[in-house]
């Protein structure tokens, strides 16, 4: 049971911070082109600080956005369970 509990820590882990190294950039990258620039603070690491200021302030469409990808990994672990159960 422990080594499970270990393992689902990790997953979270990789998740969470492929979130930050990975999506947040890119959705700084996608929305200064698509939208124009990005008008709060100055460059990538003022928006990704806004980002964490806006979850230290408790936003919930940030913790939302922020922890989406972990909510989308485990409904399609789920799924998969489910279809592994029906054959």
């Amino acid at each position: 049971m422990l080594k499970r509990a270990k393992k689902e820590l990790i997953i979270v882990a990789i998740v969470l911070s492929a979130t930050v190294l990975i999506v947040l950039p890119l959705v700084y990258v996608v929305g200064g082109k698509t939208l124009g620039a990005y008008g709060g603070s100055s460059g990538m690491t003022g928006y990704i600080a806004d980002v964490f200021r806006s979850l230290g302030s408790g936003d919930g469409a940030m913790w939302f956005f922020m922890l989406s990808p972990i909510l989308a990994l485990t409904l399609l672990r789920a799924g998969m369970g489910v279809a592994r159960r029906v054959r």
